[in-house]
């Protein structure tokens, strides 16, 4: 969770977040290849989001061919108020 609360929380930066989602990833379909396990794409900002592209690239996975994935922090964010025009 990249979240500015989770980050405060855990004392770590979107990067290392989307570094451990990522690790976390790789491990689990080395571990059990059988399981449907679907990579999440973490970040707060649109840079974040593609720098985790990036870094599950460096890492060996092309998302492009992945038949599933996810979007993570932004089920948590709250609306803007409108105006009333």
């Amino acid at each position: 969770m990249c979240e500015p609360s989770m980050l405060a929380r855990t004392g770590l930066s979107v990067r290392e977040h989307q570094r451990r989602t990522v690790t976390n990833f790789m491990r689990l379909r080395q571990l059990a290849p059988d399981l449907p396990f679907i990579p999440v794409i973490q970040g707060w900002r649109l840079n974040d989001y593609l720098r985790c592209l990036a870094i599950y690239e460096a890492a060996g996975l092309d998302l492009r061919t992945e038949p599933l994935g996810g979007l993570g922090s932004v089920c948590r964010r709250q609306p803007r108020p409108r105006s009333l025009k």
